[in-house]
């Protein structure tokens, strides 16, 4: 006699989970579709060029646990520009240790650059994530200014990951960090894990 195992329901619609997309006023890149994968724990978004400049963004997500608990970060950048009108697909592992779909997920675009100009989100974002994630009022600035010399590098500094990850773990503690240069297409994904 054949006997048939049958998943739980829940389980097999606990396999994937979107992200709660925060779309700060003044950025020339938005964000579709950002889904987290439990399978592989890969994080795949598509991001939104509608200007007439080829851009480079950079992306934020902030993950919490079921509880409301801040669990950690990942920021990716990537060499290759996002040409003008376009969308482009990404997929990347979440470098976030523990994370799976029970967790809450919120991206942003926080930073884009031209050959000329660099928008950067300003204040408090792991604090604009919760509120959004409470369903309050999670408005962020975007500042724009000229790109001095041009730099659309998409560094892979892993000191500078340290730091993010020692600051935005606070109280708490960093449990790790990683440092990833990503070569198809060229970039970086730099991420940490909380206490």
């Amino acid at each position: 006699m054949l006997a048939l195992t049958v998943a739980p329901i829940a389980a097999l619609l606990a396999a994937e989970r979107h992200a709660l997309t925060l779309e700060p006023a003044g950025m020339p890149v938005r964000l579709e579709n950002a889904t987290f994968f439990d399978d592989g724990r890969v994080l795949a978004w598509v991001w939104r060029n509608s200007t007439r400049e080829a851009l480079h963004p950079r992306l934020r997500v902030f993950v919490f646990d079921e509880r409301g608990r801040f669990a950690g970060s990942l920021q990716r950048c990537t060499a290759s520009p996002l040409q003008p009108g376009t969308r482009a697909q990404v997929r990347v592992e979440l470098e976030i240790e523990g994370v799976t779909s029970r967790h809450r997920f919120v991206a942003l675009v926080e930073e884009a650059r031209s050959a000329a100009t660099v928008w950067r989100v300003e204040g408090g974002l792991v604090g604009a994530a919760r509120r959004a994630l409470n369903a309050e009022d999670a408005a962020l600035t975007v500042v724009s200014g000229p790109n001095a010399g041009g730099d659309l590098s998409c560094p892979c500094d892993c000191e500078a990951a340290e730091a993010a990850g020692r600051d935005g773990c606070r109280p708490s503690g960093l449990a790790g960090f990683t440092c990833t240069p990503a070569f198809f297409p060229g970039g970086c994904s730099q991420a940490y894990t909380c206490r």
